[in-house]
């Protein structure tokens, strides 16, 4: 048993062993019970005719035992049958032979061997060999041929040749279909977008055409979205039209075929029948459609309709509307899954971030509301002893309690409640650090009034990750924190006067994976941007930018 004793071409070779076979059995029995005009059939024909008898079973045998199925085997073979089937009709009569039909035979074992290259090269072969015949019968014979049968017979080779080329073509373009369908994008995408893309670009590849619309309304959503795949890629927008506005069909119609030309709309359903216009004609003239071939999603969470647009007419059928069919659930399928994965997601990140929240409230906050408290009994004692140190505990006590009710927010904001965090002004936070730190820090005049609102949190964190960096680890003494608008992007330096970092020089985006800072760096990525550190032996600068117009890349 081989792995070749399953494929396709195997399964064909039985079929042509066990027809040939056949054949060559029902032909010798037939002489052997009506035994033909020595003249018209030899003895040497008859000795041919059982060695091919034998020759047709043993091959039946090999190949039903997994033998002879390579692609030389199967060529061998071919060539053999032409061969003997020559050589009998020469025997035989010449165009009148009995043997032509072993022709035909030949020209489905090619279709069937190799499709439309195999039916075309078979039907050219055996018609040269068959004109072979007919000049070897003019040649050797007195008699003149029948004129009548040997165009008969001729014509007979050429239609049966176009129509099984044409089988062969057809049956081809399925296999590839198949094949494409096999391949349909398997690869979990993190975007709608992502998702979108691949899967429409799959499609218009599946059913060879040049644009494919995916028209869908989600079940809680009164707007129609839209997704558009063609060579310059995707776009995507929310419409305010109704999807039935859009696409103006009965609601029992699943898939239908639009040709602009000839104003016609056929349904496909049970039976066959015409439709009235079927697409908006704001829809069509904006993509200037001239065919569509569409399917409706199956309903899930979302419903609507793919459309496969503007391919040539003469190469349209009935196939291509089933095809569309079979696409169009795979789409939805890659949606509806991309949508679970979100929710599913999303429902683990609400619980991890309630487990945290529970975490800080019961654990750090608690610790620091005692140190607070220890902080302010401290600072009471001092009073009577040192005034300067009672306010150093004051400021210290009031530092914590900013602390704390930051951690507050954060976790307010972990468990969902809808409570907007305080903005910060970076001149505060400064001011804050100085206070804390001991180190002189100057901000730009202008720097609260360039930071967006939405950025405002983020901004924050960062500068005071920067500026506790270059005291704890640089012990600088002063810093310079500025912050301006590069076109689309609002970009943050700060500049110290420290040690600066372990490495010298400059780095940046992925250089700076093993050598951090890995805080600074995973933050800017988050909200889509880079970071840069030049580190030298008088200091650092550390310069981050973000875009302003581009959605973070996760919450």
């Amino acid at each position: 048993m081989t792995t070749a004793e399953y494929s396709p071409r195997a399964r064909a070779e039985r079929v042509i062993a066990s027809g040939r076979a056949f054949l060559a059995v029902v032909t010798l029995t037939g002489v052997l019970l009506a035994p033909a005009d020595s003249e018209a059939f030899s003895t040497q024909a008859f000795q041919l005719l059982s060695f091919y008898c034998v020759y047709s079973f043993l091959t039946w045998i090999a190949i039903r035992r997994g033998g002879l199925v390579t692609r030389r085997a199967t060529a061998v073979a071919h060539g053999v049958d032409l061969v003997i089937v020559s050589i009998l009709m020469m025997m035989t009569n010449g165009s009148g032979s009995p043997f032509f039909l072993f022709f035909t035979f030949l020209l489905l074992a090619g279709a069937l061997r190799w499709q439309a290259w195999g039916a075309w090269t078979t039907g050219l072969v055996v018609g040269l060999a068959y004109i072979g015949v007919v000049a070897y019968e003019i040649a050797v014979e007195t008699p003149p041929i029948d004129l009548n049968r040997f165009l008969v017979r001729l014509g007979l080779l050429v239609v049966m040749t176009v129509v099984l080329g044409q089988l062969g073509e057809y049956q081809a373009r399925l296999y590839k279909e198949l094949h494409q369908l096999a391949a349909s994008p398997r690869i979990a995408s993190a975007t709608l977008d992502e998702v979108l893309r691949e899967s429409l670009e799959y499609a218009t590849r599946v059913l060879n055409t040049p644009t494919a619309i995916l028209l869908w309304q989600d079940e809680d959503e009164t707007r129609t979205h839209l997704a558009v795949y063609s060579a310059t890629g995707l776009e995507r927008e929310a419409l305010t039209s109704n999807l039935s506005d859009l696409v103006m069909v009965p609601s029992d119609v699943r898939r239908f075929l639009h040709v602009r030309a000839g104003g016609r709309t056929l349904a496909f359903n049970d039976r066959t029948r015409e439709l009235g216009p079927a697409l908006a004609s704001d829809l069509a003239s904006r993509y200037n459609i001239e065919t569509a071939i569409a399917a409706a999603l199956p309903e899930r969470s979302h419903h609507g309709w793919l459309l496969f647009i503007n391919r040539s007419p003469r190469t349209l059928s009935t196939d291509d509307v089933l095809l569309a069919d079979i696409v169009a659930a795979d789409i939805s399928a890659s949606v509806e899954h991309w949508w679970l994965s979100q929710r599913a997601r999303d429902a683990a990140v609400a619980e991890e971030r309630l487990r945290v929240s529970r975490d800080l409230h019961d654990g750090v906050l608690q610790s620091l509301t005692g140190c607070r408290l220890n902080i302010a009994a401290a600072a009471a004692s001092a009073e009577r002893t040192s005034g300067e140190i009672a306010a150093q505990l004051r400021a210290l006590e009031r530092s914590l309690a900013h602390d704390q009710q930051e951690l507050r927010e954060v976790i307010q904001n972990l468990r969902g409640v809808d409570s907007p965090r305080r903005r910060m002004p970076l001149r505060e936070l400064c001011a804050r650090v100085e206070r804390q730190w001991g180190v002189a820090v100057t901000l730009t005049p202008d720097a609260d009034a360039i930071v967006p609102e939405e950025l405002n949190t983020s901004m924050v964190l960062m500068v005071h990750e920067a500026l506790a960096n270059a005291v704890r680890h640089g012990k600088a003494k002063s810093a310079r924190v500025a912050i301006e608008r590069r076109g689309q992007h609002l970009v943050v330096r700060v500049d110290d006067d420290g040690q600066g970092f372990p490495f010298k020089g400059a780095f940046q985006g992925s250089q700076l994976a093993q050598t951090g800072p890995w805080s600074l760096r995973e933050r800017a990525e988050t909200l889509g941007g880079t970071l840069a550190v030049i580190s030298h032996d008088t200091g650092s600068t550390i310069e981050i930018s973000i875009p302003v117009t581009r959605e973070p890349i996760c919450a």
